[in-house]
């Protein structure tokens, strides 16, 4: 690895060599406003020279991989007969980064930024972040004594005013996808292509709607965030032309991420599956009233049950692995296995890594999977202190995946952390056998074993 302060000491034959000592070179930028400072401006701003030092270096090199540690690493495949341009090009973007002064770079950089907004890559991440806090903080800082000037902005940008900011990827049709913190607009015709681009393939079913819970034939789901008028009024101000009326919500397969219709547009989102306990119990109670219809839904009759003694930690640990696949938020992740099953790892048996995509950045989970054989509950004292694995493999997340229920006091603790990481997501018993359910062939694999069907 050479990290881009080093560049400014060294001949270009120095960084030459360094650059061509592997297969592929991987070039590290110190983050100094990104994870520390409060400013949104400042991170922004940080951020949208990240996207710079990209475009100019994939001028001369491919870009193999993109991830952030201790800064910003750009992997890059450098052909040996490109390499004393990709070299000039890093000694010509080292001072923008390193505070030097060099009129050139500043010149080349501020021509960068005047055109960002009509920029297309297909590595857009850092031109995204810096989107996402400009657009939602930063703009008020940078105008916080010119009112005017905000406005000015809003009506280059319409979007911008409700905080949202149109997609850099390049391959999707301009005016097609915005992107805010807690939803994508997409136009109707492109959701399929859009998903297929980033996730693969992704099926929406169109769902029933009642008293703001969705139904469809893989599951149910709370939809707690169900757009009202304020939200609409929102969308159509800043997408002009859009039909407000809402016409249908579809689900994911998995009953993960919900698309509410809105004729020509279409809002996705992505974190509605976050319901309070008094809105668990809402679920609850509509489930036990609904059994029946979803029974029909799910082509099945009666309760299907599953003998957890047939199958060992290991296969446990695998079936939660094929669980975590088939759940869009880890689509195309990469799992890290972590020390032996049984062993004393220090609170995580694998490490689940989601991919980077258009706005998101790839995060870490740490998985821990609790086969339990004696029919008792999982309590919190039968798990690693959380927050403390958290911060030992400094995580953005953690997931509990375990074949039995989780009590009151495990569950209360991992509502307690939500706000020391991203998430805390657990697979309790129900949900796991709703997985096995769908999935005829996982349940053939480690239960041998068909679903109920009708007859």
């Amino acid at each position: 690895m050479l990290d881009i302060t080093e560049i400014e000491n060294m001949s270009h034959d120095q960084v030459r060599s360094r650059v061509l000592s592997s297969e592929e070179a991987t070039i590290n930028i110190p983050c100094r406003a990104i994870g520390s400072s409060i400013s949104n401006l400042e991170v922004a701003e940080e951020y949208r020279q990240i996207a710079y030092v990209m475009d100019r270096l994939q001028c001369a090199a491919v870009l193999t991989d993109y991830n952030r540690s201790c800064g910003f690493s750009l992997t890059f495949s450098v052909n040996e007969n490109d390499a004393d341009e990709f070299v000039r090009m890093l000694k010509f973007v080292e001072p923008l980064v390193n505070y030097g002064i060099d009129p050139e770079v500043y010149a080349d950089y501020s021509n960068f930024c005047a055109e960002l907004y009509k920029y297309k890559t297909a590595t857009p991440q850092a031109v995204e972040s810096f989107y996402a806090n400009y657009v939602t903080r930063g703009i008020y800082e940078e105008f916080v004594n010119d009112l005017k000037g905000i406005e000015r902005a809003f009506e280059v940008h319409p979007e911008w005013r409700f905080s949202y900011w149109k997609s850099h990827k390049k391959g999707v049709v301009e005016g097609t996808l915005y992107y805010s913190q807690y939803n994508w607009v997409i136009r109707s015709t492109e959701l399929e292509h859009i998903f297929s681009t980033i996730y693969g393939d992704v099926k929406f079913h169109q769902t029933d709607i009642r008293d703001g819970i969705a139904f469809n034939q893989y599951g149910a789901a709370i939809i707690s965030n169900y757009p009202g008028e304020t939200d609409a009024k929102v969308l159509m101000y800043a997408l002009p032309g859009c039909k407000c009326a809402l016409t249908g919500v579809k689900l994911s397969q998995n009953a993960d991420v919900a698309v509410f219709d809105y004729g020509e547009y279409s809002v996705v989102s992505f974190d509605f599956l976050h319901p309070t306990d008094s809105e668990l119990k809402i679920l609850y109670a509509q489930l036990a009233a609904e059994r029946e219809s979803l029974s029909d839904l799910l082509d099945i009759r009666g309760q299907q049950t599953f003998d957890w003694g047939k199958i060992d930690d290991t296969q446990f640990e695998d079936l939660c692995r094929e669980a975590l696949d088939f759940d869009i938020r880890f689509k195309n992740a990469r799992i890290e296995k972590m020390g032996k099953t049984r062993s004393r790892d220090g609170g995580r048996d694998f490490v689940i890594y989601t991919p980077a995509d258009y706005n998101r950045e790839s995060k870490k989970y740490i998985v821990q999977c609790k086969l339990i054989k004696n029919g008792k509950s999982l309590s919190k004292q039968r798990v690693h202190d959380i927050l403390d694995v958290i911060g030992q493999y400094h995580a953005d997340g953690y997931i509990i995946m375990t074949n039995e229920d989780i009590d009151a006091t495990l569950y209360d603790y991992l509502n307690s952390i939500g706000g020391h990481a991203d998430t805390s997501i657990r697979y309790d018993k129900t949900k796991l056998e709703r997985f096995l359910v769908r999935f005829e062939e996982v349940c053939i694999k480690y239960f041998n074993q068909q679903k109920i069907v009708k007859s």
